[in-house]
């Protein structure tokens, strides 16, 4: 299977080099063309908790001249609807899409597609060293794969056989729904928080007010989506937490790099969710105020 990873960011990176392996082709599209030089030149090297070493071809983002089975995109919630305007034309006929973002927001812009369309979520710890090609995994987790749209059971079958890895632990679920919403509550209860503080996730639960506007956060966000069941989300966002204590979340570690904050995909759409639910949500409110004041270009 011929495999194009679009983004050459800390997941873009883990995802090209985990699922490089004999029979598969693996392509990674960076916006920058030292970047590319680099990969090229170096490899991708993970490091920490899991380490390898993989030669991937590597090429710019406008130079889409092959055709690939797969495309995977793994930028940024903001930089999916230019994603999707300057590349379709990688698709096979019949090709399919996976989509790895922190959020919910960017899902309306993949009805565009008339591809079949996945969408999944990360759950491994990573960071992106500067300059060169290579990815520190700091916390073990898996990526789950869900349905989105124009999907059949034989395409799903052979998507399963590409992602059969030694190295990536990769969990299918049927409904994308329930799949995102769980992340997207962890995400808001985490990033927002961590990033103002300028804390790690471990200090969300070992200080009492932190936990406390954290719960505080919680119920705002349960409410704005929804959702009913409220101890066993508390109790994962608390797991998650916990397993990743030593951990900066990403949107701290992008406000701490002076990078666009995603903010839109995790908080806006609750922020959302909530008028549409005439749920009010004023602790979330303040949150985006205060990190797009901060942060956002």
């Amino acid at each position: 299977m011929k495999i194009a990873v679009i983004g050459a960011g800390a997941v873009g990176l883990f995802l090209a080099s985990t699922l490089e392996k004999e029979g598969q082709e693996v392509t990674i599209f960076s916006k920058s063309l030292r970047q590319a030089e680099l990969i090229m030149e170096h490899g991708i090297s993970l490091v920490g908790k899991l380490k390898c070493k993989k030669q991937i071809a590597a090429r710019i983002s406008d130079d889409a001249h092959s055709r690939y089975d797969l495309i995977i995109v793994a930028v940024k919630s903001y930089h999916v609807e230019s994603v999707l305007a300057n590349n379709r034309s990688l698709a096979n006929e019949g090709a399919s899409w996976l989509f790895v973002q922190n959020g919910m927001a960017h899902l309306q812009q993949l009805s565009r597609l008339s591809d079949h369309v996945y969408v999944g979520v990360l759950e491994y710890g990573l960071f992106k060293k500067k300059e060169l090609p290579s990815v520190e995994v700091r916390g073990i987790g898996q990526l789950k794969i869900a349905p989105y749209s124009r999907v059949d059971k034989r395409v799903t079958a052979c998507l399963k056989m590409a992602f059969t890895s030694e190295l990536l632990q990769v969990e299918w679920e049927d409904q994308y729904k329930e799949m995102l919403e769980k992340k997207l509550i962890v995400n808001a209860c985490i990033n927002p928080l961590t990033a103002i503080l300028g804390v790690t996730n471990g200090a969300l639960i070992e200080i009492p007010g932190y936990k406390r506007a954290m719960k505080d956060v919680f119920i705002e966000a349960m409410a704005a989506i929804n959702r009913t069941d409220t101890k066993e989300r508390w109790e994962h966002v608390l797991t998650i937490c916990e397993q990743t204590k030593e951990n900066h979340s990403s949107m701290f570690v992008d406000a701490q790099q002076g990078r666009q904050l995603e903010l839109d995909a995790i908080i806006g759409y609750i922020m959302q969710q909530g008028k549409q639910h005439q749920v009010t949500t004023p602790k979330i409110d303040m949150l985006y105020h205060l990190l797009n004041k901060g942060h956002c270009s």
